[in-house]
């Protein structure tokens, strides 16, 4: 939840500014996914807890198809900003 709050503060915060905005989604996004690689934070049923778990997939390709929304928000950013200089 408190993920989610920092990303409306940051797109409030950052509305006049695109590309700062869009670094400012992309940071803790990144830090999210660093997190579940590394510490793994769901756990299995039976307790037998040895690598990653299925909720954990799920978090990381959440995480990546994010991430991958940015990038095709950055490629939009770069065009209207190459339509507007063209005039």
């Amino acid at each position: 939840m408190y993920c989610k709050m920092l990303f409306v503060a940051v797109s409030l915060m950052l509305d006049t500014h695109p590309w700062y905005q869009l670094l400012g989604l992309c940071v803790p996004t990144l830090v999210i996914l660093v997190l579940v690689l590394v510490d793994k934070p769901f756990r299995c049923p039976d307790g037998n807890h040895s690598g990653m778990t299925d909720g954990d997939w799920q978090m990381v390709l959440a995480q990546v198809l994010q991430l991958l929304s940015y990038a095709v928000a950055a490629l939009c950013l770069m065009n209207q900003q190459g339509r507007q200089a063209e005039g």
